[in-house]
């Protein structure tokens, strides 16, 4: 079982007994104030091939090894609180400003950030098919090309704002509002 905490380390746990495995610093407090200090890892980890995937509120994103808790990469200037999706090579999310970024998972190096959807209060993004999706405050639900980030289109799925993960099953995207709509999208084929 892997935990994050408020302080921004990342614990393991094994599930058989509860017994310690590792711990390790993700998010590193930095500033003058309490408020610039503060660290938290809100967004549920993602684990591909052997390798922990976590963003921090103002600790940045990190790629941790499962098996012993060492740090293979850390991009600082990431903030997010929302969740992390990833493709087969790319990690995606949106930060605390709202924007889109891919991210790179051998290195973590950023690729591109989408701007155009910046203080919409988007929710963390998810990859289905070709497409990053994400929903927002505005009641729509947005795809961008992986490729480049460009938007490609915006559909009104209700009449409040979105405020979870879209998620993916059986080649569907189901997303929820907080006035109780569900949506089921799907793309049409050429």
């Amino acid at each position: 079982m892997i935990e994050g905490y408020d302080n921004g380390k990342l614990m393991a746990l094994r599930l058989i007994d509860g017994k310690y495995v590792w711990e390790t610093s993700v998010a590193i407090p930095k500033g003058r104030s309490e408020v610039e200090r503060l660290v938290d890892l809100d967004v549920d980890p993602i684990e591909v091939g052997g390798v922990i995937y976590i963003a921090a509120y103002h600790g940045g994103a990190a790629a941790i090894s499962e098996l012993d808790g060492d740090v293979l990469w850390r991009n600082e200037a990431i903030s997010s609180y929302t969740g992390l999706s990833h493709d087969f090579r790319y990690l995606y999310l949106s930060d605390s400003t709202d924007d889109i970024w891919q991210l790179d998972q051998r290195s973590g190096a950023s690729l591109w950030k989408q701007k155009e959807l910046h203080q919409r209060k988007l929710t963390a993004p998810t990859v289905y098919e070709n497409y990053v999706v994400v929903g927002d405050l505005k009641v729509t639900c947005i795809g961008c090309l992986p490729v480049d980030g460009r938007q490609l289109g915006r559909i009104k799925v209700a009449d409040s704002a979105i405020d979870a993960k879209p998620i993916v099953v059986n080649n569907t995207i189901y997303i929820y509002a907080t006035d109780g709509t569900l949506a089921a999208l799907q793309t049409r084929s050429p």
